[in-house]
């Protein structure tokens, strides 16, 4: 009877020792963090054609390289179809990403609002291209609030051009991430709020950016007067209650996760979004081939020029990746 309660009681020691450990080697591992840190990932539906604005798969490459990148240090749901709209839902959660259209399609029209209380109550937002975009002027400064910056009609702009990407500060988002030339949407001229933001990275927009003509999108004089100066394209922010925020003004073709340097950054800035110090060498993760990334959009056609575009972005990878 004796050996019987000394077996149990060693039993139940070597237990109680092993949960210490294992918590002790979660906190070693994720940086203080008992659990592991919940991240949503939101991927709406999207407006455009093959290839661009896939915010499903967006999320879905993201959240995979995440988990390589962070492992049992993060739970991650990745969310699609319709955005849930209950404050309930977001409690708790360490960052929520959004890859979504903008506008009238944005995942928050019309529930604006719950934008800022999910900030308010804790989680930080990283906001990714057209979803950096509310419809009018009425809820910009929520965009501001949470993430930094918002996108503003007549004011910011939506060209398409080659830009080579270098850093703009010594923030740990951009830990071994190096100069990158890429061809994208790239947003810029957008309204940042006063304090509190930093740009992360930057480019000279080329002069057929500036030779486009006036309209909502396209070209105004705000964004003329800096021809020839460089323009945030990234940026990041703590905000006033310790939540953080991330803003990027790229990824319109879905391809571009293949460039390294490119998702290092994203992987990087989620991580830090979500109160990870990202390493100083940054968190490397598989490059997913250009093949496997086209069998995965889903619902739409592709184009009747797909082989010469395949070719064009094979001929990109390899320039991204030298």
């Amino acid at each position: 009877m004796i050996l019987k309660r000394y077996f149990v009681f060693m039993l139940a020691a070597l237990f109680a020792l092993f949960a210490v450990c294992a918590c002790s080697s979660l906190k070693d591992l994720c940086g203080g963090a008992k659990e592991p840190k919940r991240i949503v990932i939101y991927g709406g539906e999207s407006v455009h054609g093959y290839s661009f604005h896939e915010n499903k798969l967006s999320a879905e490459l993201t959240a995979e390289a995440l988990k390589e990148a962070l492992g049992d240090c993060v739970n991650i749901e990745v969310v699609t179809g319709k955005l849930p709209d209950n404050l309930e839902f977001y409690k708790g959660a360490a960052a929520l990403v959004v890859y979504g259209e903008g506008e009238k399609h944005h995942p928050f029209y019309g529930k604006e609002k719950l934008l800022d209380e999910i900030s308010k109550a804790g989680t930080s937002i990283a906001l990714f291209h057209y979803a950096t975009m509310f419809d009018g002027f009425d809820h910009m400064d929520i965009l501001k609030n949470v993430s930094g910056a918002a996108y503003e009609i007549y004011y910011s702009v939506n060209p398409k051009w080659l830009a080579d990407v270098y850093p703009a500060s010594k923030h740990q988002i951009l830990n071994g991430v190096k100069p990158f030339k890429i061809y994208d949407e790239w947003y810029f001229n957008y309204r940042f709020r006063p304090e509190g933001v930093e740009p992360l990275i930057e480019a000279v927009p080329t002069d057929e950016v500036y030779n486009r003509g006036d309209g909502r999108h396209a070209g105004n004089k705000f964004m003329r007067v800096a021809r020839g100066k460089p323009q945030v394209l990234a940026w990041a922010c703590v905000n006033p209650n310790g939540t953080r925020g991330f803003g990027f003004g790229g990824w319109h073709y879905i391809f571009n996760f293949n460039c390294d340097s490119f998702r290092k950054l994203i992987v990087n800035a989620i991580a830090w979004t979500a109160g990870f110090d990202v390493p100083k060498d940054g968190y490397s993760t598989s490059r997913p081939d250009l093949d496997s990334i086209d069998k995965r959009i889903k619902n739409k056609k592709r184009p009747a020029d797909f082989d010469r575009n395949m070719a064009d972005w094979r001929n990109k990878s390899i320039e991204w990746n030298k």
